[in-house]
């Protein structure tokens, strides 16, 4: 089931499958990126990358619309509209990706927080803590020595945008409500709290 993508007298351009993706460069310099579904050899929807609503095209009008417009189409790969859907996630929701957020586990917590600066063009970070981690680290009285210390012994492990893993767990961070948010002296104590550390604290040099 090949969609077709036609110019307004029906010569044939190139052919996606169902559910592939197309990008359509605008005459302004910006780019639109869709993915598509075949209806019937006639029609298809177009649903764009960052929208949650599809729209319904005969092929012909499509071929028109752009050609009207002064657009180009051309196929491309899933992944590189994943990657716009996924960005453009992330911008509607920066409230929320702005912060660094932990959520208790059985021994310790998660932080989860967004790199919006990774060479794949952003990736949610994952850092396991472990309460032992966090006890050790009791010792730092200053936020930023004891955020470093027990984020330097976490394990961490990433998922960049544009992969089919980013979405889901995109959602669920911008959606669900953490135990404890953001790396300040609050947190910091409530760490200490919540894996059970001494309440004397002393400074020490690393």
């Amino acid at each position: 089931m090949d969609i077709r993508f036609i110019d307004s007298r029906y010569k044939e351009l190139f052919r996606i499958p169902h559910g592939g993706c197309v990008k359509i460069n605008l005459n302004n310099g910006e780019k639109l990126l869709g993915k598509c579904k075949y209806i019937d050899d006639y029609h298809f929807t177009l649903t764009q990358a960052g929208k949650m609503y599809g729209e319904t095209y005969h092929i012909r009008q499509f071929a028109e619309i752009n050609e009207r417009n002064g657009n180009v189409v051309e196929p491309v790969e899933e992944s590189e509209y994943l990657r716009e859907s996924d960005i453009r996630f992330v911008e509607d929701n920066m409230s929320e990706f702005s912060k660094d957020k932990f959520f208790k586990t059985d021994n310790g917590v998660v932080e989860v927080y967004y790199n919006p600066d990774a060479d794949a063009g952003g990736q949610l970070v994952y850092l396991e803590i472990s309460n032992d981690d966090i006890r050790t680290a009791a010792v730092y009285r200053k936020t930023g020595d004891f955020f470093n210390y027990i984020e330097s012994a976490a394990k961490g492990y990433l998922i960049d945008v544009g992969t089919a893993e980013f979405m889901g767990n995109a959602k669920s961070f911008a959606e669900r409500k953490a135990d404890f948010e953001l790396s300040t002296r609050k947190t910091m104590q409530e760490l200490k709290k919540y894996a059970g550390a001494a309440p004397k604290h002393r400074d020490m040099e690393r």
